[in-house]
């Protein structure tokens, strides 16, 4: 099989995040015969067919209290006098 780009070993593309997928020997099957159609590596087929699976996606916000206990809860005296009595 040959490839536009020259083979790059896992390590060398630090902007990538390596991960591993099972996939259905139909799935298989159906992404080799596609690769050899295109002449494109698996892995390219397989990273554009998430993006755009994620683009039509709707991203989920986290809730406002997340990350707002980042450094602990309060303990400075000047911090607890500041908050509302109460709280």
């Amino acid at each position: 099989m040959t490839y536009a780009v020259p083979y790059m070993a896992y390590g060398m593309l630090p902007h990538m995040q390596k991960t591993t997928v099972y996939l259905e020997p139909e799935i298989v099957r159906g992404l080799r015969a596609m690769s050899r159609a295109t002449g494109r590596p698996q892995a390219q087929l397989i990273r554009e067919a998430l993006s755009v699976y994620l683009a039509g996606k709707p991203r989920t916000e986290l809730p406002g209290w997340v990350g707002s206990w980042k450094n602990g809860p309060v303990t400075d005296a000047a911090d607890l006098r500041r908050s509302p009595v109460g709280v």
